[in-house]
């Protein structure tokens, strides 16, 4: 297969769920479930308690981890194109594709990504 730059940027998505449409579903319902138990306690406890707290930082930390996973899944894709077929590595150099500063932020991301989720 050869490689354009058409073809490399935007990552290769053939056969892959977009980020959008994988991340947004569980992230909405997360919310809407969190954020209802907290209206809810405030009506029938009219305050929240120390739970509610833990809750809403809960809900923080999802916020950015679901920001850093969305912004790191292209170089996810990227790097995991070059796991399984490796042959196009050299294609990507000669094609002026920077691969190692793309898997260098992948590297970066892929640590805070668990740890906010």
């Amino acid at each position: 297969m050869s490689l354009t730059s058409s073809t490399i940027l935007p990552p290769l998505y053939e056969g892959r769920v977009s980020r959008l449409a994988f991340q947004a579903p569980f992230y909405a319902f997360a919310m809407v479930g969190a954020m209802t138990r907290m209206a809810l306690q405030i009506q029938v406890r009219r305050h929240l308690q120390l739970d509610d707290y833990f809750l809403l930082f809960a809900c923080l930390c999802l916020t950015a981890g679901t920001i850093v996973g969305y912004i790191n899944v292209d170089n996810l894709y990227f790097s995991e194109d070059l796991n399984l077929n490796p042959g196009e590595f050299v294609e990507l150099l000669e094609a002026g594709v920077d691969v190692a500063g793309r898997i260098d932020a992948y590297e970066r991301l892929y640590y805070t990504y668990p740890a906010l989720l």
